[in-house]
């Protein structure tokens, strides 16, 4: 951290202290780590930069009311993962990148758009699971930055090459063993991890998540191709695959850590 960052932050301390006389000592270990992330990430320099007539008690005061509106709704995304608030958001997403597609003029039909859409919507919500809110914006306009991002990469990975029903968890190194795995061919190295894989995808918590997990990844079926075998809705299929990954992910978590 620079010297002008470290004063920076040593500023935010002082001004979040002074609001937490009226805010309390909860209020002032909820508010501290964000700001201060968001310092780290240049938002708090962006900020006074953009609105050079605020102070840093303004922006302290912002993330503060942002928290109060926002942090409740998160903890049902992110935490509780509450199923009927993640249908409502699920929908609107799909909704959002079908619209957001055809204003980019996207070279496909409408069906193929929806296909796209809803990759789209599934890819963001997997990123949202992980994401980092920071409090200083309300937050569709942030989702909406968020599933923008998604698109245009989308959107790049379409015109070099066909496009990819597969979506991956967007949690780095982790993820990529289990994707590699998934898709690996039977190397040395890879044979006792894909055997892994396939005890954590046993113990997945419906024989419906395990079939799409089977199916998409070892069978080699797009997730149209299963939603007519499966005799289910396309939506529901990316639904399904979603939520499969996301429980894949905890029980491959589980294990490696005991296994460590």
């Amino acid at each position: 951290m620079s010297s002008e960052d470290s004063a920076l932050a040593e500023a935010i301390q002082q001004a979040i202290q002074t609001i937490g006389i009226e805010k309390g000592d909860d209020w002032v270990r909820a508010i501290t780590p964000i700001v201060l992330a968001n310092l780290g990430s240049g938002r708090v320099q962006y900020f006074l930069e953009e609105q050079s007539h605020h102070q840093l008690d303004s922006y302290v005061w912002c993330v503060a009311e942002k928290y109060e509106q926002w942090h409740d709704y998160l903890n049902q995304i992110q935490e509780k993962r509450d199923s009927e608030v993640w249908d409502v958001l699920y929908e609107k997403l799909q909704r959002w990148a079908f619209h957001q597609l055809s204003r980019k003029s996207f070279p496909h039909n409408g069906r193929e758009k929806f296909y796209h859409a809803v990759e789209c919507a599934t890819e963001a919500s997997t990123r949202l699971l992980f994401a980092r809110f920071p409090y200083d914006i309300d937050f569709d306009p942030w989702l909406s930055v968020l599933l923008q991002n998604v698109i245009r990469k989308h959107i790049e990975q379409e015109y070099v090459e066909a496009a990819k029903t597969s979506v991956s968890i967007d949690d780095g190194e982790e993820w990529q063993k289990i994707s590699s795995a998934l898709t690996a061919t039977q190397s040395s190295n890879q044979v006792a991890l894909r055997v892994d894989l396939l005890a954590a995808i046993d113990r997945l918590s419906s024989e419906a998540r395990k079939e799409i997990i089977i199916l998409h990844y070892l069978e080699g079926y797009s997730l149209p191709q299963i939603a007519r075998k499966m005799e289910r809705s396309d939506s529901a299929i990316y639904k399904l695959h979603f939520d499969a990954l996301n429980n894949l992910r905890k029980i491959w978590g589980d294990l490696r850590d005991k296994n460590e």
